[in-house]
């Protein structure tokens, strides 16, 4: 397991500066030895700390780069990975076809999005449970464009009863996977003075917590150091995380100002602010920003040279086509005792958030709540290729008949299936959406050859290629 170590704090602190604050990375590339030593981190390479910077933020996976700091990020980075992928493991769910569902629709996203595909430790949870209505941050760049806060579900006795009741039938019907969750999605979770008390509750029936982003780190900084000791650096190593969003190059000063390297070691900060390396998803408030909103000025550039001096325009801060809903499945609402199916989707005309609503049902205590979950789940969690339902191309797929193959190709994926009569014209019949069975019987397909087909197509659902077609 990897240690504490100081050198690494200092050099995350660096990452951390360099990514949200223009006039740092100008100092650093102007003298990256004066620019070190006025932190006090004169023990760090300079030439190792902008090697490390560039290679991280170009964003070569998990191989080994030689840097002595990156390599440490990515052990990190490598055993977060690991206890996640423990953790979302086939034998953590009740029903191993959820976890199968959460595959196909990781994979479909990663099909359409080369941002998702370049990130190997993006994961899609069951469930987000928010503890509010609204939020009190307002961010510019909301993805879900969080409406005003109006409530909180308060930790009363009968709302706590109901919410460990809850947690135990996601603990007894989805399974330990329940704790991957989040207890936030279109909320603020230091909104809720009574946060941290339904997390405990969560570590006493799950024996962990599940991850927590806040854009109020700064707001109450003893609360956040309480939190942040209460998770406990081992944790954090390994197994839990907590993020701060950073809004405004303001709050990022005040955060580093307030927190030492060595308590934000294993912390990330997610720079969020206008002036950050970083981009936005091309949805809910930031897409109705104009584009000017993003652009950086000529002070800005400057700062933003690769380590041979060249200009690194892709670090532009831009919009891009792809989803932060790291939901598939239910979105549960406790003041409105509420819930919904989701699935995430790229930003566009008909899903401006990232997300499609598939339905909405509300519940009356932890026994509705399980009746209503369970029937979701059996209704949209659909982990093979349905027989009967209709299913289409994907939208974001390119089809193209060659002499030997029909290849489909997506933004962020491609595949292909050798071609003959009956893949042709299943195919074709895709195009405009059509069921398995009626394909089946349209085509003449023979008896024998009638699974081999099925497992091919069910090869392309399973890859994100083709979808159920939906009202």
């Amino acid at each position: 397991m990897i240690k504490p170590d100081l050198q690494f704090a200092q050099f995350k602190r660096v990452l951390d500066y360099y990514s949200a604050d223009p006039s740092f990375r100008k100092k650093m590339h102007e003298d990256a030895v004066h620019t070190l030593s006025e932190l006090g981190f004169d023990s760090l390479d300079a030439d190792d700390c902008l090697k490390g910077i560039e290679a991280f933020l170009r964003g070569r996976g998990f191989s080994s780069w030689g840097n002595p700091y990156l390599d440490r990020y990515i052990e990190w980075e490598k055993e977060v990975l690991e206890s996640t992928e423990r953790n979302f493991g086939t034998d953590r769910f009740r029903n191993p076809e959820i976890s199968r569902y959460l595959t196909v629709s990781m994979n479909r996203c990663r099909t359409e999005s080369m941002l998702l595909r370049m990130h190997s430790n993006a994961r899609l949870f069951p469930i987000a449970i928010e503890l509010g209505v609204g939020c009190r941050c307002r961010c510019p760049f909301c993805a879900f464009e969080a409406g005003e806060w109006k409530e909180n579900f308060e930790y009363t006795p009968e709302n706590a009863a109901l919410w460990r009741d809850i947690l135990r039938v996601l603990l007894r019907d989805l399974g330990p996977v329940a704790k991957e969750g989040t207890a936030y999605f279109a909320t603020e979770p230091f909104d809720n003075p009574d946060y941290e008390k339904f997390l405990s509750d969560y570590e006493e029936i799950f024996g962990g917590i599940p991850q927590t982003t806040t854009a109020l780190a700064d707001r109450n900084p003893e609360r956040t150091r309480r939190f942040i000791e209460w998770v406990g650096k081992e944790r954090l190593m390994s197994e839990e995380r907590i993020r701060f969003s950073v809004r405004t190059l303001n709050q990022f000063k005040r955060i580093i100002s307030e927190f030492s390297p060595e308590e934000l070691e294993f912390i990330e900060l997610i720079a969020n602010n206008p002036e950050s390396v970083n981009m936005y998803s091309d949805s809910g408030r930031a897409a109705k920003k104009p584009a000017e909103r993003f652009a950086l000025n000529s002070e800005q550039e400057s700062g933003m040279k690769t380590c041979d001096g060249g200009n690194d325009t892709k670090m532009r801060k831009v919009t891009a086509k792809y989803s932060v809903c790291c939901i598939s499945g239910l979105l549960v609402n406790m003041v409105n005792k509420t819930m919904m199916f989701i699935e995430p989707e790229l930003p566009c005309e008909e899903f401006p958030k990232g997300y499609r609503i598939l339905e909405e049902r509300a519940f009356s205590d932890a026994d509705d709540f399980s009746v209503n979950m369970n029937e979701l789940y059996a209704k949209y969690a659909i982990a093979s290729l349905p027989k009967d339902d209709p299913v289409c191309i994907n939208r974001y797929v390119r089809v193209r008949f060659t002499d030997r193959f029909v290849e489909l190709t997506g933004p962020g994926a491609g595949y292909r299936i050798k071609r003959n009569v009956y893949t042709e014209e299943g195919i074709r019949m895709f195009e405009k959406g059509a069921g398995f069975r009626e394909i089946v019987r349209k085509t003449g397909l023979p008896d024998e050859w009638e699974q081999a087909f099925y497992e091919s197509m069910n090869e392309l659902y399973f890859r994100g290629f083709i979808r159920i077609m939906y009202p």
